[in-house]
């Protein structure tokens, strides 16, 4: 960086081959590397869709959203008129989604940025990005939020600071590693590996068996320690958490797969112990096809795990894609029209070509990323699998190609289905959607019976205009976040530029005493280091 007595053109020469070496970042390698594999299946902590929501954040922790907003899922308020608390005029209702995403910004975690995001039905949960605290905003209903605050609607993003340990204390909420948002209740993975849920329990949600009186909890419950004393039950190293709509899983570091809740849409892989719900974890087995030809049933060893709507799908430990559940449209890509009430293999990597890392189900499709970052997809072309004008559907897993610029193949790292829609990210930095344009809203009357329903933006974050009979067939760039998206090792186009001023004022100013020293001051440690380490 010492370069003093430099003639201006060397400066200049200096100074774009240092540009140019942080822009060489943002270049990877096309070999699938163990690293990559991992790094492709973490990039789904960082993108969720529910029903009619987007989230996305990039690798500087902004966390972006759109969608509909009508019980402040996307943690911003709504400008309303005086209508009265449960009737909305019609620009009232226009101001409850946004078509557009735009940017969460919490005065908690104005320091942190996120890590990990959440959400399903009209609540959202997000991970600290450093302290690892969680926040949750949104529904409230069933006390899914586990801020212990009272049961209501449209809460804006809060820290969720102490969960219940055993039946009585509380105790400070431990920094969190993973979270996982269902309909009406959440599930999370702690740091030091403690499962905790909270929420409705009418359906066995929450997985702490028949306890009296337990319909939903407001706070956190450590389940593992309240099933400590059950032994067949018990839940021990845990290496993921997830949440559908009614149920729940997670994967051990043995790789075994345990789920719990309603059985009705045969998501749990099993039948129930009361043939409806199951209020315990109880490990998911299959067939499996012996040399001989001999059927034997065995656990089922899982990498990752996607509760969709009403349909399950999970990567096996073989390398195989196993699906089960309710088969609408084909979304469990095994060729098949019925529904699946167990376990049994959609798709192998002789069709795929290459080890699948990521998979994801909505309510009607359901999307799969491979090591070789290629996407799959099945079910449903109107509600986000992006064939196309044909087909309309597929029951087996097709392969999706996305032209980018130079007519060249988009590389996807990440991909998120939501109810009606889809999210991708590719290894440039771009994000994508497709699926239907508008989703409906359903809010409360000032007659309890009734609930007043209405359509708002669901997730897309473009245009409406690009909607054909108000659906987007194929995958479109969302171009508003192309200067501001980066993942991974890739800095943003925004962060180029602060970057570009950074190394300004220290090349030109080794005291660092001009105008841009307290800009350069605001810029986080972590900026600092990675400049140093690559240059």
């Amino acid at each position: 960086m010492r370069t003093t007595g430099l003639s201006s053109n060397k400066n200049c020469n200096f100074f774009n081959e240092i540009i140019h070496e942080i822009k060489n970042l943002r270049i990877v390698a096309h070999s699938p590397t163990r690293e990559s594999v991992v790094s492709i299946a973490m990039h789904n902590a960082i993108m969720c869709c529910g029903d009619g929501t987007s989230y996305v954040i990039n690798n500087e922790g902004d966390l972006y959203a759109t969608g509909l907003n009508h019980q402040k899922q996307l943690g911003v308020d709504n400008k309303t008129h005086e209508c009265g608390p449960h009737t909305q005029c019609m620009i009232c209702k226009k101001q409850m989604s946004r078509e557009y995403f735009l940017q969460v910004e919490l005065m908690q975690c104005q320091e942190d940025g996120f890590s990990g995001v959440s959400c399903c039905g009209a609540s959202t949960c997000a991970i600290g990005r450093y302290s690892g605290k969680l926040f949750s905003w949104g529904d409230n209903t069933k006390g899914q939020l586990g801020t212990g605050e009272p049961l209501t609607t449209g809460h804006l993003p809060s820290a969720v600071a102490y969960y219940k340990c055993g039946i009585g204390h509380n105790m400070l909420m431990p920094s969190v590693k993973q979270i996982s948002c269902g309909k009406k209740h959440t599930i999370i993975l702690t740091k030091c590996l403690r499962v905790m849920t909270c929420g409705d329990n009418s359906r066995g949600q929450l997985g702490v068996g028949n306890r009296a009186g337990l319909e939903m909890s407001e706070y956190f419950l450590d389940i593992q320690q309240l099933l400590q004393q059950n032994q067949e039950y018990s839940l021990a190293c845990i290496s993921s958490v997830h949440a559908g709509n009614y149920v729940c899983g997670v994967i051990t570091n043995e790789n075994k797969l345990l789920t719990w809740g309603l059985g009705l849409y045969l998501q749990l892989g099993y039948i129930p112990q009361d043939g409806l719900l199951q209020r315990l974890p109880c490990t998911v087995q299959h067939i499996k096809k012996n040399h001989d030809g001999s059927l034997v049933e065995q656990d089922l060893l899982a990498t990752s795990l996607s509760f969709g709507f009403d349909h399950t799908a999970c990567i096996g430990l073989d390398c195989n894609v196993y699906s089960w559940g309710i088969n609408t449209c084909g979304k469990l890509g095994n060729g098949s029209k019925l529904n699946n009430r167990f376990p049994s293999v959609a798709c192998t990597t002789d069709t795929l070509k290459s080890d699948p890392v990521v998979i994801s189900c909505g309510g009607y499709h359901t999307l799969l990323v491979t090591a070789d970052k290629t996407l799959w997809t099945c079910g449903s072309g109107k509600f986000g699998a992006g064939y196309g004008l044909s087909p309309n559907k597929s029951l087996f897993f097709k392969r999706v190609y996305i032209r980018g610029g130079r007519n060249r193949d988009l590389n996807i790292i990440g991909a998120s289905a939501g109810k009606t829609h889809s999210l991708l990210i590719t290894d440039d930095n771009l994000v994508l959607t497709c699926g239907k344009m508008k989703s409906s809203m359903y809010m409360h009357t000032d007659n309890p019976r009734t609930v007043d329903t209405f359509d708002g933006f669901g997730g897309l974050g473009y245009f409406q205009g690009i909607a054909s009979h108000g659906h987007v067939l194929q995958f479109k760039i969302v171009t508003q976040l192309e200067d501001v998206m980066g993942f991974g090792n890739s800095f943003s186009n925004n962060m180029l530029q602060k970057i570009s001023i950074f190394l300004l004022g220290i090349y030109f100013d080794k005291n660092i005493t001009t105008c841009d020293k307290v800009f350069m001051n605001s810029m986080n440690e972590e900026l600092i280091e990675m400049i140093i380490h690559y240059i």
